[in-house]
C-alpha cells in the first residue's frame, strides 16, 4: 500500500492581501482552482524545508516563515501544514508550469474566487483581514 505524501501550502500576505494561483489545467488534482502556493513533502525533509523550497520553485522568491498556522489530516491520510510567510527576497513571479496564473487579491476577492480549492481557505483569508493570526 502507498503512504500518502505530505503536503504543505504557503499563506503569502502583503497589505491585507493574499497570493494566490490558478493551477495549471494539466494538474492532477484541483486542476483550473485557485490554491495556495505549495506541494508536497519530499522525503527526508521538513514542512518548513519543503514549504520554503515551494515557494522557491512556484513563484522564484527566497521566503522566511512567519509560522504555522494549520494542521490537518486529509482524507488520503496525509498530514497537511499551512505556513504564514509576509517577508521575501525577490521579486514574484511565475516560475515554473504548476499555475497559469498568479495575482494578489484582497480577502473579499479571495473569498469569492471559483474554483476555489479548499472553501477551508476562506476562514484563512478572514482571519486575514481582521487582524488575526494567522
Amino acid at each position: 500500500m502507498e503512504v500518502p505524501s505530505d503536503f504543505v501550502g504557503a499563506l503569502i500576505v502583503q497589505r491585507q492581501q493574499v497570493l494566490l494561483g490558478r493551477r495549471s489545467a494539466e494538474k492532477v488534482e484541483a486542476a483550473g482552482c485557485w490554491d495556495l502556493i505549495g506541494g508536497r513533502v519530499e522525503a527526508g525533509e521538513t514542512f518548513e524545508a519543503a514549504c520554503i523550497r515551494e515557494i522557491e520553485e512556484e513563484i522564484g522568491v527566497q521566503a522566511e516563515i512567519d509560522g504555522e498556522i494549520l494542521r490537518t489530516r486529509v482524507a488520503s491520510g496525509a498530514e497537511y501544514r499551512i505556513f504564514r510567510v509576509s517577508r521575501w527576497q525577490g521579486e514574484i513571479r511565475l516560475a515554473n508550469d504548476e499555475h497559469s496564473e498568479i495575482g494578489w487579491f484582497s480577502v473579499e476577492q479571495a473569498c469569492d474566487l471559483q474554483p476555489l480549492a479548499a472553501v477551508e481557505y476562506i476562514e484563512l483569508f478572514q482571519a486575514v483581514a481582521s487582524g488575526r493570526t494567522p
